[in-house]
């Protein structure tokens, strides 16, 4: 099946939902065979669509969160300002994301934990000269990266990309307010190195970390 959520709307979903395009907030979880999003709008209001292949095994639950991730680059409105993605990114095409931090211009937090390398995520939010995406996510200014259930194995190349991407925003006058990076590691002194390597770096390139 090539069925997602956006399959049974029209072009402009708005068009038949209209509290679409009042959503301000998104969560998006497409991990551990659950696949849900969830929108809300300032005023309260809920609106959500679910996904169930658990049944129908592993390779069909894969194929279904890569048209999910895909397709809420089709049904978010451009007033989304906060997005959470709860996933497996193993699962996902990074390509995918490039989209939808495209499509949403008002975007001032987003949130990413779950299981997986996110490196290959986290660069879709580094602006391109020249490209389109010069100014991808402009008004974002809260990154949080991790989570329970968060396991890192490459975390020297992780906090590097993170670096590097918070160095191309910076570069672009796309600085954050706050830096928030969750990761466990296998001992103390390793976290104690990462803190003492890293922090002062990033320190330079957004206000909190």
């Amino acid at each position: 099946s090539n069925e997602a959520f956006s399959t049974p709307l029209p072009q402009h979903p708005t068009s038949i939902v209209p509290f679409l395009s009042a959503i301000t907030e998104v969560t998006f979880t497409a991990w551990r065979q659950q696949c849900l999003w969830r929108g809300r709008c300032d005023s309260g209001g809920l609106l959500s669509f679910a996904i169930s292949p658990s049944a129908h095994g592993a390779s069909l639950w894969n194929h279904l969160a890569r048209l999910a991730i895909a397709d809420l680059a089709n049904i978010l409105p451009t007033s989304v300002k906060h997005l959470h993605v709860e996933a497996d990114f193993s699962a996902l095409d990074p390509a995918d994301f490039a989209c939808v931090f495209d499509a949403l211009p008002e975007l001032s937090s987003l949130r990413l934990n779950g299981e997986g390398d996110l490196r290959f995520v986290l660069r879709q939010l580094a602006p391109g000269s020249p490209s389109p995406q010069a100014s991808v996510c402009p008004r974002l200014r809260t990154l949080s990266i991790g989570g329970v259930g968060c396991r890192w194995s490459h975390d020297d190349e992780f906090l590097g990309d993170a670096l590097a991407v918070l160095q191309a925003r910076a570069g672009q006058d796309l600085r954050l307010d706050r830096l928030e990076v969750d990761i466990m590691y296998e001992s103390a002194d390793v976290y104690q190195e990462a803190v003492r390597r890293y922090v002062p770096l990033f320190g330079e390139l957004v206000h909190g970390v």
